[in-house]
């Protein structure tokens, strides 16, 4: 499989079972060629990455399902 542009895909793997573990994902990061590596991620402001704080607008992880895809385009942000 080959992709048009390089792509980055999180997914959350773990339930929000409201216990303080971490929640789990996978961060999965191809080249246009199809050639990638899949590593163990987790998403949410620190102190914030637990399955109990999954309901916390703004800085618990994502929520578990569907895989969020990061854009590849380059952004310039000046100081």
């Amino acid at each position: 499989m080959s992709y048009l542009a390089p792509l980055i895909v999180f997914e959350q793997t773990s339930l929000p079972l409201g216990r303080q573990t971490l929640a789990e994902g996978e961060l999965r990061c191809f080249a246009t060629d199809g050639s990638g590596i899949i590593l163990p991620a987790t998403s949410g402001a620190p102190g914030f990455q637990s399955n109990a704080n999954f309901w916390t607008v703004g800085k618990g992880p994502l929520p578990p399902g569907s895989g969020y895809s990061v854009s590849t385009t380059p952004e310039v942000r000046y100081k």
